[in-house]
C-alpha cells in the first residue's frame, strides 16, 4: 500500500458560479493517476480529510488539537449537499482520467478528531447524518465505488457509535456502507492492533455483532483494518485481506 496525500484546488465556493472546475487540476496529476490505474496493479482508495475549506463552519481547513472541541471545525448540515455535488464531480473526474471508477472512497479521516492540519469532526450523531445524505447521494452517481468508514481509532472511545449507527441500528447507513473501517493506531504512529481487536475481535464489547478480528494476514504494519459488511442484518461481517 502506498499513500498520496494532496489537496483539492478549491474551484467553486458559495458566491462563484464555477462548479468545481476538475479543469485546473494541474496535468501531471492527471497523468500520474492515469499510469497507475491502468497499469493494472493498482486501486485508488481515497479518504477524505476535509471538505472543501469554505463549505466548513469557520471557513477553515485547519483546526486546533482536540477530541470534538472546535464548534467551527465541521460540515453544517446545510453543505452536505454541496459536499455531495464536490465529491461526485471528482469522481467523475477520475473515471474520465483514468477510464475505471474509484476503488473506494471514505468521506472523513477519523471524524472524531479536530486537528492542526486539514480535518473535521463529525460527533454526537451527525457523520451517521452526514453518511447517509452524502453517501447516498455518491452511491446513486457512482455504484461501483465502494464506500468505507469510519476510520475511527480502534483504542479511543466511540466505537459503539459507529457500529450501532452504520451496522446495527439504521438500516440506509447499513446499506450504503460497503466496507467498515477502524484505524490500528495509538497515536497516529504507533500500531495497535490489541485496541482495533477490542472493537472487531472475539471478547470485545462488538462480539455480540459476530465480528471476528484478525490481524492482516501477511502481518504487515497497517493501520487500516477493512470489513466487509457480509449480511442483510449487518450482524455477519468477514474480515479482508489488508489493502496493499
Amino acid at each position: 500500500m502506498s499513500i498520496n496525500r494532496h489537496m483539492l484546488d478549491e474551484t467553486a465556493s458559495p458566491n462563484s458560479s464555477v462548479q468545481f472546475d476538475v479543469s485546473l487540476i494541474p496535468q501531471y496529476k492527471r497523468m500520474f493517476l492515469k499510469r497507475m490505474v491502468q497499469s493494472g496493479k493498482v486501486k485508488l482508495v481515497f479518504s477524505v480529510w476535509s471538505p472543501p475549506c469554505w463549505m466548513k463552519g469557520d471557513g477553515q481547513c485547519e483546526s486546533v488539537e482536540g477530541f470534538c472541541a472546535d464548534p467551527g471545525n465541521v460540515l453544517p448540515s446545510s453543505n452536505y449537499n454541496a459536499y455531495a455535488q464536490f465529491l461526485i464531480r471528482y469522481l467523475q473526474f477520475i473515471k474520465d482520467t483514468t477510464g475505471s471508477d474509484l476503488y473506494g472512497l471514505s468521506l472523513q479521516n477519523e471524524p472524531y478528531f479536530d486537528e492542526p492540519y486539514v480535518s473535521c469532526h463529525y460527533c454526537n450523531g451527525t457523520y451517521m447524518d452526514m453518511f447517509k445524505t452524502v453517501g447516498g447521494q455518491v452511491k446513486a452517481a457512482h455504484a461501483n465505488t465502494k464506500l468505507y468508514g469510519p476510520e475511527h481509532m480502534g483504542s479511543y472511545d466511540g466505537n459503539s457509535e459507529f457500529f450501532d449507527g452504520l451496522l446495527r441500528n439504521d438500516a440506509t447507513a447499513r446499506g450504503l456502507l460497503d466496507v467498515f473501517a477502524v484505524h490500528s493506531f495509538t497515536d497516529g504512529v504507533t500500531p495497535d492492533f490489541g485496541g482495533a481487536a477490542a472493537v472487531v475481535g472475539a471478547g470485545g464489547a462488538p462480539a455480540a455483532y459476530g465480528i471476528d478480528g484478525r490481524r492482516a494476514g501477511n502481518g504487515a504494519a497497517t493501520g487500516l483494518r477493512l470489513y466487509k459488511v457480509e449480511g442483510p442484518d449487518g450482524v455477519a461481517v468477514r474480515p479482508r485481506a489488508s489493502v496493499r
